[in-house]
């Protein structure tokens, strides 16, 4: 009875395969999400513990492009500072226009950040790796010494490319930096920088600079915006999780029902030969089992497989992604447990219908 009791509960047809293919893309689904929010996440603490230690960034008001501090702020800073002046420019590369962007320049007197603004000639510039690609899509293929024009409100500036700076650095990476000297050509205008640098552990001067009604905004003010974003991200991925899983059940439930009706010829001969309504319900509930089971390590497997494709092939066309799929308990059990679970709840009450039907002699003809 024993080898009749296994040969009918993992009995496979075309029904079964379909619902195995079913129960495997909804774990997939779930699988995937988990392992790129929990990549997210990872990435995102692996920012911020590189930036952890970054400076304030001091603005008059909220933004960037419009910040007018006057010099004699200066005097309100006893400690480190590092001065720097910003324009929006248009940026230009053999005629061939890359967009517009953020020109910057800094006195860097306390080494607060890269590169080393005084060491290159007011004739040459920076370029973010990001305005790089933008060259780089458009066929430019930029040597050191090659002309990049800025086009600044007061007229164009022609400077020749020297390097392109990537990640790292506090600046954004589709920026321009120009060298120390050019605070003439970049910035709001004599009498007045763009904003401030000031070391977070100098409490005091970030104090005195409130006080005067300044905007500080530390360097890790982004991570923390990712960051803070994580728990409604997570929050939205249990309810995916949930229902995701009500259809793994419904699939289930929908394969059982067809199995008993296409099976009730079979169910009939157990009867006949002894079998009791126990064997029809461990029947049907090992059978719900077996697909579960298949469908979640397929879907697992599936699950990584593909967002790795993805996150792979992203920079191919245009997406540049620090996001890598994680293999955590809460990638791959969890969404392995929730299609057994709901799989046996879908499944099991089947098979208790299919034994009292039998027991009562009920069966669908």
């Amino acid at each position: 009875m024993r080898d009749v009791f296994l040969k009918m509960a993992t009995r496979t047809n075309w029904r079964i395969l379909v619902t195995v293919i079913g129960i495997a893309a909804c774990v997939m689904y779930m699988t995937g999400t988990t392992a790129m929010v929990e990549g997210l996440g990872t990435g995102t603490d692996a920012l911020a513990a590189r930036v952890n230690e970054g400076p304030y960034i001091a603005l008059d008001g909220e933004s960037l492009a419009d910040s007018r501090i006057p010099l004699t702020a200066l005097d309100l800073i006893e400690g480190n500072r590092t001065i720097c002046w910003v324009s929006w420019v248009d940026v230009e590369v053999q005629s061939i226009p890359l967009g517009s962007t953020y020109a910057v320049t800094c006195n860097d007197t306390s080494g607060m950040i890269r590169p080393d603004f005084a060491s290159f000639p007011a004739t040459e510039l920076h370029m973010g790796y990001r305005l790089k690609d933008i060259a780089d899509a458009k066929n430019l293929t930029l040597q050191r010494g090659d002309e990049v024009v800025l086009d600044l409100p007061e007229g164009n500036l022609s400077l020749e490319y020297r390097l392109t700076y990537s990640s790292g650095y506090i600046f954004s990476t589709d920026w321009v930096l120009v060298a120390e000297n050019m605070t003439s050509d970049i910035g709001p205008g004599d009498g007045y920088l763009s904003f401030l640098l000031i070391p977070k552990e100098s409490t005091d001067d970030l104090e005195r600079l409130r006080e005067e009604g300044f905007t500080l905004v530390p360097t890790t003010g982004t991570v923390a915006f990712f960051q803070g974003g994580m728990d409604q991200v997570e929050s939205t991925l249990y309810v995916i999780a949930v229902m995701t899983s009500v259809v793994i059940a419904v699939l289930v439930a929908s394969l059982m029902s067809v199995e008993v009706y296409y099976r009730r010829n079979d169910i009939e001969i157990l009867r006949q030969i002894g079998g009791g309504p126990s064997l029809i319900t461990g029947i049907f509930a090992m059978q719900t089992l077996y697909v579960s089971i298949f469908g979640g390590l397929l879907g697992i497997t599936l699950g990584f497989v593909v967002t790795n494709f993805i996150t792979s092939l992203a920079p191919l066309v245009g997406f540049a992604s620090f996001v890598v799929p994680q293999a955590t308990i809460s990638s791959v059990l969890i969404p392995f447990i929730l299609a057994l679970i709901f799989g046996v709840v879908g499944g099991l009450p089947v098979a208790m219908l299919a034994s009292r039907r039998m027991k009562g002699g009920d069966l669908p003809r």
